[in-house]
């Protein structure tokens, strides 16, 4: 996509025309977790759609261990340390219900 900034220097957009100019990219922001490891690949698997991707290892961050959410930016995947955060405290809470749940019915 190109965007003439010749032209455009000096204009004011509104939000949804400047996302609109993006092509949306904004909005197509794609997240993965690394399901597992194997040989030189690393499998992610895509958080909306749960398709899983072989990703050559030495094409992300050294230090990821399963279960650590990326975020795909252009060609490259970045480490989300907000997102793993999130995503480990929402099974913890899972986890959690679903054992007080046991144990009480007991």
């Amino acid at each position: 996509m190109d965007i003439n900034l010749q032209q455009n220097l000096g204009k004011k957009f509104s939000n949804s025309n400047f996302i609109t100019i993006l092509g949306g990219a904004l909005e197509e922001m794609q997240y993965f977790v690394v399901d597992r490891k194997e040989g030189d690949y690393t499998i992610l698997q895509n958080r909306q759609t749960h398709k899983t991707f072989e990703v050559k290892t030495t094409k992300l961050p050294p230090f990821l261990n399963d279960g650590d959410v990326l975020k795909k930016s252009g060609f490259n995947y970045e480490f989300d340390l907000s997102k793993t955060n999130e995503l480990k405290q929402n099974i913890s809470n899972k986890m959690n219900t679903l054992f007080s749940n046991k144990t009480s019915n007991n």
